[in-house]
């Protein structure tokens, strides 16, 4: 009994430690949790941090290859803009009107008709004597119709006087002698153009055409 007496503070001492004891665990417990917890949204702000900078980073790339883009298509224009002109420094006003004139168009059916009137008997045909007149006089005979000044650069429009007679191979010349890019050759564009078939003989299909195109020139200094 008197052991017992004795043990009884020594036991409410144990008691108070393991008290203390669990409180430590709990607290230990509620500490790792807050830890966790405070990981968490550390590294969901991390994350958050990361992806923010890696859409900013998407936008700049984004921007930079605009950039690049709008900077090539420049140097483009900048490049057509100093070959245009080069042209137009370097063209001789009346280059394409000179060889529109000087153009033999309907050439084969020319040739057909001329080795036709050799003989004796198809020379005396009034029909062929006046589709040979017809092609004698079928020549480009041009016109200026008007006249425009935009700061340096003079632009004229040319029409035909009559409408003229031609084939395929006439029809591909002339897009080329106007629209086509060579050295010396003025700006040129066609305003319009119209075909229209005719039937003739000979299986040679010709097309009565009309057109009108403008050409760009620098205006003459000494006006």
């Amino acid at each position: 009994m008197k052991l017992l007496f004795f043990l009884q503070p020594l036991k409410g001492v144990v008691d108070k430690m393991r008290e203390r004891i669990g409180f430590a665990v709990l607290f230990s417990q509620g500490a790792i949790v807050v830890i966790f917890a405070a990981s968490i949204c550390i590294a969901a702000g991390a994350c958050y941090i990361l992806a923010q900078q890696s859409q900013t980073l998407t936008k700049m790339e984004q921007r930079i290859e605009s950039l690049e883009v709008r900077a090539k298509k420049t140097q483009q224009m900048r490049a057509k803009a100093a070959e245009f002109s080069k042209r137009i420094h370097e063209a001789k006003e009346n280059l394409i009107i000179e060889e529109l004139s000087t153009k033999e168009l309907l050439h084969k059916e020319k040739e057909r008709l001329r080795i036709l009137l050799t003989t004796q008997i198809v020379k005396e045909s009034r029909a062929l004597q006046a589709r040979s007149q017809k092609l004698k006089e079928n020549n480009m005979l041009l016109q200026q119709t008007a006249l425009a000044e935009k700061g340096s650069i003079q632009e004229k429009i040319y029409g035909l006087d009559h409408p003229i007679e031609i084939d395929e191979e006439d029809l591909t010349r002339l897009l080329e002698e106007i629209e086509k890019p060579t050295a010396h050759k003025p700006q040129a564009f066609f305003k319009t153009l119209t075909l229209q078939r005719k039937k003739l003989a000979e299986h040679n299909e010709v097309f009565e055409c009309d057109f009108t195109f403008l050409q760009r020139t620098l205006k003459d200094k000494t006006t």
